[in-house]
């Protein structure tokens, strides 16, 4: 009877450590992927003098799907200062699926510059390696609506071109600087003719 019991005793050990071993051991080989996707600014025109700040946000099609960690209000939002290229923080991806985002730009408060008002979906397909290592990601980026793959996003904010025009206290032109010899120039051919004219006359009732 004391043999039973200390067999049943030892079988129910080793239940209860191979229960205690599975959950860990599934934590241990989960497998993760990660997806950050770079976003560039351009820009045209006259830019202002202090480089402007663009915030362009990250949002899931469905509150279910993976995040970055610093998403607020279930929207991920990154600044860029100035015309440059920035990644968006990362998503990590445990399980297989398929994965969908917008991304947009935020209008801003320059009334000289248009701000590009495209949206971009992003779709993320997350499947597993042929050779079982872990998780591979696929990621499709198009325009809202449109068919065409495309290799980056991109926002293009036009600002208005300035036009130089000339100041009301601009030097005077060469034209206008020398206008005093030019009216000097023209009373000394008048007065030449004058003394022509009556020289010819006094000549003539002379004659």
């Amino acid at each position: 009877m004391k043999r039973m019991l200390s067999v049943f005793l030892a079988l129910l050990m080793l239940a209860v450590w191979g229960a205690a071993l599975v959950p860990a051991a599934s934590a241990a080989v989960l497998p993760t992927k990660n997806v950050s996707v770079p976003v560039t600014i351009k820009l045209t025109g006259t830019q202002p003098s202090t480089k402007e700040d663009y915030t362009v946000k990250l949002k899931p099609d469905d509150t279910s799907y993976p995040m970055p960690a610093d998403t607020e209000d279930g929207i991920c939002a990154i600044t860029i200062t100035g015309a440059g290229t920035k990644s968006t923080p990362v998503i990590e991806f445990n399980r297989v699926g398929i994965y969908s985002y917008t991304i947009y730009q935020v209008k801003g408060e320059n009334k000289k510059c248009t701000y590009d008002d495209t949206v971009y979906s992003m779709t993320v397909y997350i499947t597993n390696s042929e050779d079982g290592s872990g998780l591979e990601a696929t990621v499709i980026i198009r325009e809202k609506g449109e068919d065409e793959k495309l290799e980056e996003v991109v926002f293009t904010n036009k600002y208005k071109t300035s036009t130089s025009t000339l100041p009301k206290d601009s030097p005077k032109t060469d034209d206008e600087s020398n206008f005093p010899l030019y009216a000097l120039l023209a009373v000394g051919c008048v007065i030449v003719l004058a003394a022509l004219f009556v020289t010819r006359k006094r000549n003539t009732t002379e004659e």
